[in-house]
């Protein structure tokens, strides 16, 4: 009875939303209540962050894209665990990477893909790392004089709800979704003046585990709001949320042509 009324409640902020320019709430259940962290607490015990558009592939124009890493150590001891790297990359395949390191040195490479041995292609990738270690990715535009500056890939953070932009001169928009568990969620997409032009609910059984929704986005839509569907039967009598969809957005600058990461900001509405 619970998702009958929850699916009339969203079927209605559709047929509503669609000429408001008020914010419309996604669910009916209360939101940003986590019962799954991505983060250790103690970060004393080290890091594990997720990156994605780790890349070797083709682009427009005959644009090709890839991307650098760097691994630095400013650890205290010799002892091997407190200097090793690993790198779990999610794409096509699966493929779990160690780099070790000799401490207060940085090693890296300009071709992260074709050194893990990875064919081309796009990835997510988790990296486990013991405090006192650092990584960078970037990703750039390999054509000689021609190419861009890249951008670097930021850190990706897990929300039950949350958006993302996009400023008025970014063309070639993109819409991403890191998907962590199988996590079903939603999308509504604004113009600038607030308007809602699309909300639609997203079915993670296509994507599996830890796989990369993608979206174009038009260039009237100034930002999106992604909300994770609750799951029944985890707190008593209630809904669990896991906070396990992490979404960015992508644009080329019309003007230079670099490209651009847009991160996603909590949404506490």
């Amino acid at each position: 009875m619970r998702k009958l009324v929850a699916f009339l409640a969203l079927a209605v902020l559709f047929i509503a939303g669609l000429s408001s320019a008020a914010p419309v709430s996604l669910l009916t259940a209360e939101p940003n209540t986590s019962t799954w962290v991505c983060m250790p607490i103690d970060v004393s015990l080290g890091n594990s962050d997720w990156y994605a558009g780790i890349s070797r592939s083709p682009g427009l124009n005959g644009s090709y894209w890839k991307t650098e890493g760097a691994v630095a150590s400013l650890a205290v001891s010799d002892a091997p665990e407190l200097n090793r790297v690993v790198f779990n990359v999610f794409g096509n395949t699966y493929k779990q990477v160690s780099v070790d390191l000799t401490p207060w040195t940085m090693v890296g490479t300009s071709d992260v893909v074709t050194e893990f041995g990875l064919p081309d292609g796009t990835y997510v990738v988790n990296t486990a790392y013991p405090p006192n270690i650092g990584v960078t990715f970037r990703t750039y535009n390999d054509l000689g004089e021609n190419g861009t500056y890249g951008a670097t890939l930021p850190k990706l953070t897990a929300y039950t709800k949350s958006f993302v932009s996009w400023p008025s001169q970014v063309g070639r928009r993109w819409l991403y979704v890191v998907v962590l568990d199988n996590a079903d969620f939603y999308i509504a997409l604004y113009k600038y003046d607030g308007t809602l032009v699309y909300l639609g609910e997203e079915n993670s059984a296509i994507f599996g585990y830890v796989r990369l929704f993608s979206r174009p986005v038009d260039p009237e839509v100034g930002f999106a709001v992604i909300e994770l569907k609750p799951r029944e039967g985890g707190q008593p009598g209630g809904y669990e949320y896991h906070p396990s969809v992490l979404p960015y957005g992508t644009g080329v600058d019309n003007l230079t042509g670099a490209p651009n990461i847009f991160t996603a900001v909590p949404a506490l509405f």
